[in-house]
């Protein structure tokens, strides 16, 4: 069957019978499932590390035994329990031996669609979503929000050179320093129309638009825009691309296109709450 006679186990939209996770709850999971090799990366540094504030052993030892967290440690067991659980739910019992968490992460990403179809997707999404919150709150990484640039605001002469920034899904960002506020979705564009031009590499225009939170995308992903046309450089012989070109190609892609709709939906909906408020 593939009418639309179904619903989702997550939030109840209606969806094809055969899947049991819209796309509005699967595009997040696949974000996670994408930056998990950062996430993973980013534990292991603070498991290895005596944060103040944070239990831990090895701290102030005599011995050589190092300082181990035990928030990351803890954070870190949970989500790879989520990940080969579900891994193994998937693809049978032998995962469990042969692979990492990494690697079981990008084969439920690469496998999404069967993903969707079966009866424990909302399981999944609610607990791996759990698990990647309980690991960003547990390091330093501030993965919820985006960087909008310099602030330029000028006040009394004087020009805020501090960063703007907004948390992924709001209408508004702000300055940290002087509190000035802009519009996202009108700042990026302008951010695009005025330094997007800049030509860079491939894997330093990826780095930028990570570290920037406009988009999460795998090197060997573009590369294959490439070769199939769909991406070209803009300076050929030095293989120099723009990051207006490669966002533009990213957001023809059917996940791009899923990202995009589920951050406007998010925008529009708190720009309404914010004019109500």
């Amino acid at each position: 069957m593939n009418g639309t006679c179904g619903t989702c186990g997550t939030c109840g939209a209606a969806i094809r019978a055969e899947y049991h996770l819209c796309h509005d709850h699967t595009v997040p999971m696949e974000q996670h499932l994408n930056d998990l090799p950062d996430i993973i990366a980013e534990l292991r540094t603070t498991m290895a590390r005596q944060d103040a504030g944070a239990d831990s052993l090895g701290g102030g030892s005599t011995t050589a035994q190092p300082a181990i967290n035990l928030d990351a440690l803890d954070a870190y067991e949970q989500l790879r329990a989520v990940i080969i659980g579900w891994a193994v739910a998937l693809q049978g019992r032998s995962f469990y031996f042969i692979t990492t968490t990494e690697e079981a992460g990008a084969y439920l990403l690469a496998n999404m669609d069967l993903v969707r179809r079966q009866y424990w997707a909302p399981d999944l999404a609610v607990e791996l979503a759990a698990a990647v919150r309980r690991a960003v709150t547990t390091t330093d990484r501030a993965a919820n929000k985006i960087s909008l640039g310099e602030c330029g605001n000028v006040f009394e002469g004087v020009t805020c050179t501090d960063t703007m920034t907004a948390v992924v899904g709001e209408a508004y960002g702000r300055c940290r320093t002087c509190g000035a506020t802009v519009n996202v979705h009108d700042h990026q564009r302008a951010l695009i129309d005025a330094a997007w031009g800049v030509r860079d590499t491939l894997p330093a225009i990826l780095r930028a638009l990570k570290k920037s939170g406009h988009g999460s995308i795998p090197l060997d992903r573009a590369e294959k825009w490439v070769e199939r046309g769909k991406l070209a450089p803009v300076i050929p012989f030095l293989r120099r691309y723009t990051a207006r070109d490669v966002l533009a190609t990213y957001e023809q892609t059917p996940m791009g296109k899923r990202v995009m709709e589920t951050r406007k939906a998010k925008a529009e909906r708190n720009t309404t709450l914010s004019h109500a408020a």
